[in-house]
């Protein structure tokens, strides 16, 4: 079941998650290609053995190269999009505060002018 996200901190946490996944992929990656290395030189040099056994094992690598290159770009595109939200949400907290600040020196001068003319 996927993580509840409560607050900005939580997306924040699990945003950062992307850089590791990305990591991951990038190592199953070097895994697929050697993987391929293998398969070609397992399949020996072109005799009808080796086609045949090219022809079984390629479309399942390139399939397998497809996949990894699909979770990279998808995760990558995340990872960005995430530290764009999280700019924005950094920025709506800090017009937050100082709106709230804004607020609070209004009220006081307010406060002091109906003091003052309160004397």
């Amino acid at each position: 079941m996927a993580e509840e996200i409560r607050t900005t901190e939580d997306l924040h946490r699990l945003f950062a998650e992307y850089p590791k996944l990305a990591t991951q992929i990038s190592t199953l990656g070097l895994d697929v290609a050697d993987i391929k290395r293998l398969n070609l030189q397992g399949a020996g040099d072109n005799d009808e053995v080796a086609e045949q056994y090219k022809s079984i094992a390629d479309p399942g690598t390139e399939a397998l190269e497809r996949i990894v290159k699909m979770m990279s770009d998808v995760t990558d595109s995340t990872g960005q999009a995430g530290g764009d939200v999280m700019k924005i949400f950094q920025a709506a907290d800090d017009d937050n505060k100082q709106i709230a600040e804004s607020w609070n020196h209004m009220q006081e001068a307010e406060k002091k002018a109906q003091e003052k003319s309160g004397q």
